[in-house]
């Protein structure tokens, strides 16, 4: 059986899948890859979204597949450890309240709120020497928020090919970038809402 707070999770990823960045997850990440070739922010966004994936995605899955999913989420872990080692960017752990994992592991990616995943390191990590933000399954959106400014410029007007007048489209196309910022204001503003906590 799973959980309210797990099922309100699994549902924020669904959600996600088609609005993430106002282009959905599967865009996002494409577009991400390209620009994390040059870009370490891009690069670290990229892997803390499949990271985030698939935390979410192991709570509705059972047996070998759920395990299987964990150790993908490991490895893309170890991944960002070696990408923040390499920037000098800021992470570390702290000891887990959870019987499942040894710790929590928090990033603190350059323009995005510190960010957190449960996880079993295999090796000594350094101690993180912050406090965890309090704020409960909000990694989605925080990375969101530094997804959506990267790629701001990637939006084209293939992304509205569904809209059926050129028109309508190139109206969307404009009313997308003009409101990208209040888009940003609002999930920033979000992550003090009380259902975060």
């Amino acid at each position: 059986m799973i959980s309210k707070t797990k099922t309100k999770t699994i549902m924020q990823l669904k959600k996600a899948r088609n609005n993430f960045a106002g282009i959905g997850t599967r865009k996002a990440k494409i577009r991400l890859n390209k620009k994390a070739k040059t870009d370490p922010l891009a690069k670290a966004i990229r892997i803390a979204l499949e990271i985030e994936d698939k935390s979410i995605t192991a709570k509705k899955t059972f047996g070998k597949w759920q395990e299987k999913t964990y150790r993908q989420k490991n490895f893309l872990i170890a991944e960002l450890i070696e990408l923040f080692k390499s920037e000098g960017w800021y992470f570390g752990v702290h000891k887990s309240d959870v019987q499942a994992t040894t710790h929590i592991i928090y990033f603190e990616i350059p323009n995005c709120e510190q960010i957190s995943f449960h996880y079993t390191p295999d090796k000594k990590l350094p101690g993180y020497a912050k406090k965890w933000d309090g704020k409960r399954n909000s990694t989605l959106k925080k990375v969101e928020a530094l997804a959506a400014d990267i790629l701001k410029d990637t939006i084209t007007k293939n992304d509205l090919e569904s809209l059926p007048k050129k028109k309508e489209a190139k109206k969307k196309y404009k009313q997308y970038h003009d409101d990208l910022g209040q888009r940003l204001a609002k999930l920033k503003d979000s992550y003090d809402d009380e259902t975060y906590k």
